[in-house]
């Protein structure tokens, strides 16, 4: 190895996928093409509905350090415990909930369900000590010249200035979402007072810290005016090597295909997309065997069927099919077979500061995007990159003009031709990384 070597702190990590570790994990990938050699801290990897063992061949060669989540643990323990013996552990993590008589599931659910009021900053916490430890081994062994962590979980964060503090090297803080005023976490009285001083330890031990909006960064700057040039912007993105449209994907043209990959959950709900749906096929503007939507990735949380009864309710059981987790690859292949890609935001007041990170990958595939998203950050991106329609995640009938709009198109064959935005190149994962390495360059000779 000749480049320099960095220590990147990442609590998701492969084998764990999702849209939490793709953006440490190409940094990971792509940092070599600029000088610099990662070595990897993150948790022992025990339990994740999200799991990709594929995702590791392309870091084969990576240094890859380990450290125990107790919580993590904790919860593999009784997942595996609670779940029927004639059960896979894959399968039972999906589709097998604990049973209310077995004391082990229910001291479960009790500590998911307090898990934020009762730990600060977040169900990590346990993890900060035991990545600290195996840390400053790591940096002494491999010689390290700079650490980069991102967040969340924001205990990570935590283990990144602790790590910095102790051994006086450069750090780079990475915020996916926010610390304080974290749409997905509440924060009030004496909590939120925490997070805030939490936050600060974090920020005045930095040397760079990145973002990625431009919502997030000037709401940082505005809050630390001191250190306002310490702050970035490196957006979200997709890598061109394995967001492609497969030209030997066999696609059904006799239906408009619609397909969705990522998690709902109450503040980011399908309600509304749906019940548009139905209206649109009820009053005959969408033609019930013209139209299939496909829903990757977790549908309902684990526990509730909240999702699936409306399906139900609203008979669209033949419209509408829930495929459950799939490998990064196979998700590529389903947006690849697609007519029109479904962002569904979420519905909480300051959800027009965040983009979802899946929308990157939407436009590097080039299919019309159906965006339900509040006026904001990803509204904006898409309208820039002329990549689709946009409604309000909440308003049925807005939706359902938005499906009827594009049902029109599709039979036209306007989707035959759709054309990528020039635009979208800047957000290929390569350029995000030679902007790592550039801050990398920045610290290293301050």
């Amino acid at each position: 190895m000749s480049g320099k070597k960095v220590l990147l702190i990442a609590h998701e990590f492969p084998p764990i996928g999702g849209v939490g570790a793709q953006r440490p994990y190409k940094f990971t990938q792509y940092l070599r093409l600029f000088g610099y050699e990662p070595v990897v801290l993150t948790q022992v990897a025990r339990y994740s509905a999200t799991w990709d063992d594929s995702l590791l061949e392309a870091i084969a060669d990576i240094p890859i350090y380990r450290a125990m989540d107790p919580m993590n643990a904790m919860q593999h323990r009784l997942r595996s415990k609670s779940k029927p013996k004639n059960e896979t552990a894959a399968t039972a993590t999906i589709t097998v909930a604990p049973s209310r008589s077995n004391l082990r599931s229910r001291v479960f659910r009790f500590a998911k369900n307090t898990k934020d009021a009762l730990m600060i900053p977040d169900e990590t916490m346990l993890w900060i000590g035991q990545a600290v430890k195996v840390g400053e081994e790591v940096i002494q062994k491999e010689q390290i010249k700079a650490i980069y962590v991102t967040s969340p979980p924001a205990s990570s964060l935590l283990v990144g200035a602790r790590l910095s503090e102790r051994t006086g090297l450069p750090l780079i803080l990475d915020f996916r979402d926010p610390f304080v005023r974290n749409l997905h976490r509440k924060q009030y009285g004496i909590r939120h007072r925490i997070f805030r001083y939490l936050e600060a330890y974090a920020i005045v031990r930095a040397t760079r810290i990145i973002t990625v909006t431009d919502s997030f960064r000037d709401d940082f700057q505005k809050r630390y005016p001191s250190v306002s040039d310490r702050f970035h912007v490196i957006p979200n993105g997709f890598d061109r090597a394995d967001v492609k449209l497969d030209p030997d994907i066999t696609r059904d043209t006799s239906k408009m295909t619609l397909y969705y990959g990522g998690i709902l959950y109450g503040k980011r709900s399908p309600k509304a997309f749906l019940q548009g749906l139905q209206a649109a096929i009820a009053e005959g503007a969408i033609a019930r065997d013209d139209i299939a939507v496909h829903f990757a990735g977790v549908f309902d949380y684990p526990g509730k069927t909240d999702n699936l009864a409306l399906l139900d309710q609203l008979q669209l059981t033949d419209v509408v099919s829930v495929i459950g987790y799939v490998a990064h690859q196979e998700h590529v292949k389903w947006m690849s077979k697609a007519d029109v890609l479904l962002l569904i935001g979420d519905q909480t007041e300051g959800a027009g500061a965040y983009v979802p990170a899946k929308i990157y990958e939407y436009l590097g595939i080039g299919r019309p995007i159906l965006a339900l998203v509040q006026p904001g950050e990803a509204s904006h991106l898409i309208e820039i990159c002329e990549a689709g329609v946009i409604a309000p995640p909440d308003q049925a009938h807005a939706i359902k003009k938005a499906l009827i709009s594009m049902y029109e198109a599709w039979k036209r064959g306007d989707y035959a031709h759709f054309t990528q935005s020039p635009l979208v190149r800047n957000y290929d994962r390569k350029e995000q990384a030679r902007l790592l390495a550039g801050h990398f360059d920045d610290i290293l000779h301050e």
